[in-house]
């Protein structure tokens, strides 16, 4: 398939952002407004042991409900993303 183009309506992200922290069995979301206020929260459940399409299909649920929010707020989605690989080399010294 071919996708459609995507129109920017998101304001930068000095205007606040949604942020999400992915988990094993939810996704948690947080906006917070340019000032670093929280300003509204949720999560988003996840089933474990689903079949790979199953599984394939929720995750593009959440994608969706996560672009509805970037919607509603005209803010970005952003990720932290994490590397614990140092740490845990320490840890087991």
């Amino acid at each position: 398939f071919t996708p459609k183009p995507v129109n920017k309506i998101s304001r930068p992200i000095e205007y606040g952002a949604i942020g999400i922290d992915i988990n094993p069995t939810s996704i948690g979301w947080a906006y917070v407004d340019y000032q670093g206020n929280l300003r509204d929260s949720g999560t988003i459940p996840l089933l474990t042991g689903l079949s790979k399409n199953s599984n394939e299909q929720q995750l593009v649920n959440a994608c969706l409900e996560l672009a509805s929010l970037a919607i509603k707020y005209a803010c970005p989605v952003v990720c932290e993303e994490l590397d614990f690989s140092k740490k845990k080399e320490q840890l087991r010294e």
